[in-house]
């Protein structure tokens, strides 16, 4: 089994026409998992036969609005899900702030990024999830601001963060919040941010646990997955909270 995670800031206004669409497509290729649609674009994370996750990829790309995309296929050892939605949100990440165009982000590849950590290069890593993640694992030095859900990272950060130009990586689990974050930031007078190309997630595929230490929270029946992306049991009573 696989899991297809993907997302794109777009302005969508099909929603209904596309939401039909896409339950009887996921329903028919025997998928599980969640798509969300918004004014704002689209977010979902679905797992399936290879094939099946494929032919989605297949499907959704062929929306005139949806070609960029960007799709990623991850193995997993056991179910993640236990039924198939398609729902309409107003924001796909709930921030507060409606973002269908995102700005001009700077990216940093997984490599890049495990070459600035050997080569001692100068920079910060920020980590824009929520604690209970965090606990679980997180980059070599990197910061968080302890927050509970993603709606207090605007606030959190002008209360313990003061604008700098000193290079920023800003990471999360799959990418979709960092953009989020990087326009706060670039907002409030941050320079020099720069957002891990697909997250926590594609730095597994691409580095293993190079400089990552501990575990990966995920949002799904899963809970928390190591760097090979194989569930980890937990305890029952450290099982983290579901809210973003």
């Amino acid at each position: 089994m696989h899991i297809l995670t993907g997302y794109q800031f777009t302005h969508l206004t099909n929603l209904k026409t596309l939401q039909t669409t896409l339950r009887t497509k996921g329903q028919a290729l025997g998928l599980r998992g969640t798509i969300l649609l918004s004014p704002e674009g689209i977010n979902l994370t679905v797992m399936g036969q290879r094939s099946a996750c494929e032919a989605l990829s297949r499907q959704l790309q062929a929306e005139p609005l949806l070609n960029n995309l960007m799709l990623r296929l991850y193995p997993t050892d056991r179910s993640a899900f236990k039924k198939f939605k398609v729902n309409i949100r107003a924001e796909m990440i709930q921030i507060g702030q409606m973002m269908s165009s995102p700005a001009n982000i700077s990216t940093i590849s997984p490599k890049q990024l495990a070459n600035w950590y050997q080569k001692k290069q100068s920079f910060q890593i920020l980590d824009v999830r929520n604690d209970y993640e965090v606990a679980h694992g997180t980059f070599k030095s990197a910061q968080h601001l302890n927050i509970k859900t993603f709606k207090a990272f605007p606030t959190a950060l002008t209360q313990q963060c003061k604008p700098s130009s000193t290079d920023t990586v800003i990471v999360c689990t799959g990418g979709i919040r960092c953009v989020k974050a990087a326009a706060v930031m670039q907002q409030a007078g941050f320079s020099n941010v720069h957002m891990l190309t697909g997250g926590i997630l594609h730095y597994f595929q691409e580095q293993q646990q190079d400089y990552y230490q501990g575990h990966c929270f995920v949002f799904d029946d899963r809970m928390v997955i190591d760097a090979n992306f194989q569930t980890v049991d937990l305890p029952a009573q450290d099982t983290g909270v579901k809210n973003l």
